[in-house]
């Protein structure tokens, strides 16, 4: 951070909460979630201004550095030599030592990397904006994500709208998410691009809306998690396939018809199922490959964090089979671990902490699971979304990553999802609304 930070970051700050303002009185002024929308925003402020705080004086640089100094600066030194350079290596291909620009692509770190230099991209492009500032770059991506978590959130509320005060803890409130699904890092937007993907499925197969706003969310949605980090939709599609079959199987009255549904579905699932895992297996692969790569500065991180590396019973090997024996342990790594004799310091108290809130309502959960019955189909068909996708995407990251700090950012867009679906079970309600009670705007 440097002098053009202090000076321009509180200007940026009045001029964006005008626009909030304005925004809350004009969509939520009756709205119920009104209370939640200015506090939630700022959160998300203080997360993206803290996590650049702690990378510079704390971890001594790191993934957010990465994307920033060795990577959109030179982006932005380019343009300044020559606008041509600029835009060739905004809009060239990753790893192309042939652009006209050779003396700033090799100095960008992640040039070689497309997932990552899809951050360094879309930061030089903000950075134009911003006169390269760091923390307006890392406030504008932690806006951009917002708008995504925001509407998933809206989501949660439409479909069981006693239970908002909890979905705005799991999705605006906690922690964990605050902090590290904020800021210039890969986690906040694909957390977003998956919230405006999951909006639109929602009111495109759902609520029947079909409309440009809600396809140009899908397709935004998919296109900035798939070039990013396909394993989250991955995780996803098996997950849309219960979320789909649960809604709409108890609607269907014919028992002919539901048997042709139910065969159709077994074949069609069986089919994404096989495709969906030997594509996991792949991306778990290319994942442990760059994790290899990166091994010293994950031996840096975990003699930071004080010894916040874990291991498994086996290694992964890449195929199906290492993927299924080491689901269990991976599973359980990712969402109830550490274990508070395993946290070292704040953070990793922090994440124990959270790991904790998550293994108490799983109990309570399973103790109140006669609940599931009085859910509406809806509501079902989303609990089973929900569970689906927290059981792929955690096996997925809890496998590929090998450290506690980075698995606390890794889990991030997994962690709401399955925080809701213990709540439609434990706060399940007889009389819980089907209406529609807050519009997505």
């Amino acid at each position: 951070m440097e002098l053009k930070d202090l000076i321009l970051t509180p200007l940026f700050l009045i001029i964006v909460y005008l626009g909030l303002y304005v925004y809350r009185f004009k969509h939520l002024r009756n709205s119920p979630l009104k209370k939640y929308f200015i506090p939630a925003i700022s959160l998300k402020f203080f997360g993206a201004i803290f996590i650049g705080l702690l990378y510079q004086f704390y971890y001594d640089g790191g993934d957010t550095y990465n994307y920033f100094t060795h990577g959109s600066e030179h982006i932005w030194n380019a343009f300044m030599d020559s606008p041509q350079k600029g835009m060739g290596l905004i809009f060239g291909k990753a790893g192309d030592y042939t652009i006209d620009a050779g003396e700033y692509s090799g100095k960008i770190w992640l040039f070689r990397d497309p997932k990552s230099y899809m951050i360094v991209r879309l930061s030089a492009v903000i950075g134009l904006f911003t006169y390269h500032t760091y923390t307006l770059n890392a406030l504008i991506f932690t806006l951009i994500s917002f708008t995504g978590i925001w509407s998933l959130f809206k989501v949660f509320c439409n479909i069981s709208p006693k239970n908002s005060t909890f979905f705005a803890y799991g999705f605006l409130f906690m922690p964990t998410v605050i902090f590290w699904g904020s800021g210039l890092m890969k986690d906040s937007i694909c957390f977003g691009g998956l919230g405006w993907f999951i909006t639109a499925s929602y009111f495109l197969f759902f609520k029947k809306k079909i409309s440009l706003k809600y396809i140009f969310l899908f397709v935004l949605g998919f296109l900035t998690v798939a070039s990013i980090k396909p394993y989250i939709l991955y995780s996803f599609f098996i997950a849309f396939g219960m979320w789909l079959t649960f809604t709409y199987y108890n609607k269907i009255r014919s028992i002919p018809l539901r048997f042709f549904f139910m065969i159709t579905l077994l074949f069609t699932g069986t089919l994404v199922m096989y495709l969906t895992l030997n594509s996991v297996t792949e991306e778990l692969t290319s994942i442990s490959n760059e994790a290899q790569v990166k091994y010293g500065w994950i031996q840096h991180v975990s003699k930071k964090s004080e010894g916040a590396v874990y291991t498994f019973s086996a290694d992964f090997d890449g195929s199906l089979g290492s993927f299924f024996r080491l689901s269990p342990e991976a599973f359980f790594t990712t969402w109830f671990r550490p274990f508070l004799w395993e946290a070292h310091n704040p953070l990793s108290l922090l994440m124990s902490l959270e790991c904790l809130i998550y293994l108490f309502f799983l109990i309570q959960m399973l103790s109140k699971i006669r609940n599931y019955k009085i859910l509406t189909p809806h509501q079902k068909g989303t609990f089973w979304m929900c569970i689906t996708y927290a059981i792929i995407f955690g096996i997925i990251v809890g496998i590929s990553t090998g450290n506690f700090g980075a698995l606390q950012r890794y889990k991030v867009p997994g962690m709401p999802l399955l925080f809701s679906a213990f709540l439609l079970v434990i706060y399940a309600k007889k009389k819980d609304s089907k209406k529609q009670l807050y519009k997505n705007d």
